[in-house]
């Protein structure tokens, strides 16, 4: 999990736009790609790094499913 956690600090140091389920199919493909993990294994890395509260996604207000996703 620490590995996943680095991982995404260093591919993205700063928030960025995109859609709830755009940015958790992203970060669990570097996953997938980068710490030889299973698909399954990925999207668990995600959902668990999420209830965790180390990354986040705020919704843009009106905006169906569009906002920021940032790595805390």
């Amino acid at each position: 999990m620490e590995a996943a956690d680095r991982l995404l600090r260093e591919k993205f140091p700063l928030p960025f736009r995109k859609s709830y389920w755009g940015g958790k199919t992203i970060f669990r493909d570097l996953f997938y790609e980068n710490l030889g993990c299973s698909l399954l294994e990925a999207e668990e890395w995600v959902d668990t790094l999420e209830r965790l509260g180390k990354i986040k996604f705020q919704q843009d207000p009106g905006e169906s499913g569009q906002g920021t996703w940032e790595i805390l």
